[in-house]
C-alpha cells in the first residue's frame, strides 16, 4: 500500500531554494508564509538545490529556446494591441527576455525537482491534485 505525503511543503522549500538567490531563500520563504528550515536543514537544502541545477544544466540550451518561444506565446495572449501600441520595441524586448528567463528558471526548477523525485522514488509518494 502507497502512503501519500502532503508534498506542498517539501516543494513550497524546494522551489524557495531553487528559484530563489541562495543567501536569500530562507528570508523569501518567511515572506511568502512558509516554515523555513533549521539552519542545518537549510544548509541541507541549498547543497539540494545546487545538485537540481547541476541535473538539468545539460538543458539549459534547449530550456532557453523554447522559454523564449513561451515568452513569445504568452505575451501573444496576454497583450492586445493596444498594449502593445503602447510600448516601444525596446521595451516590449525587455519584457520578453524578462518572461523568458522567469519561465526557464521556473521550468529549470520544476525540472530539477522532477528528477530528484524519480531518483528517490518519490513520484508514487505524491498524490496527483484532485
Amino acid at each position: 500500500m502507497t502512503h501519500y505525503v502532503n508534498a506542498k511543503p517539501m516543494y513550497g522549500t524546494r522551489l524557495a531554494f531553487d528559484l530563489l538567490p541562495c543567501d536569500e531563500a530562507v528570508a523569501g520563504m518567511t515572506k511568502l508564509g512558509l516554515t523555513p528550515p533549521s539552519a542545518d536543514t537549510a544548509e541541507m537544502e541549498h547543497a539540494h538545490s545546487h545538485a537540481r541545477a547541476d541535473a538539468v544544466e545539460q538543458y539549459a540550451p534547449r530550456i532557453e529556446l523554447m522559454a523564449d518561444i513561451c515568452a513569445d506565446l504568452v505575451l501573444g495572449r496576454v497583450l492586445n494591441e493596444e498594449d502593445l501600441a503602447m510600448l516601444g520595441p525596446d521595451q516590449l524586448e525587455a519584457l520578453k527576455h524578462s518572461y523568458s528567463q522567469i519561465i526557464a528558471l521556473c521550468s529549470s526548477a520544476i525540472l530539477g525537482n522532477l528528477m530528484a523525485d524519480e531518483a528517490s522514488g518519490l513520484r508514487s509518494m505524491v498524490r496527483e491534485k484532485q
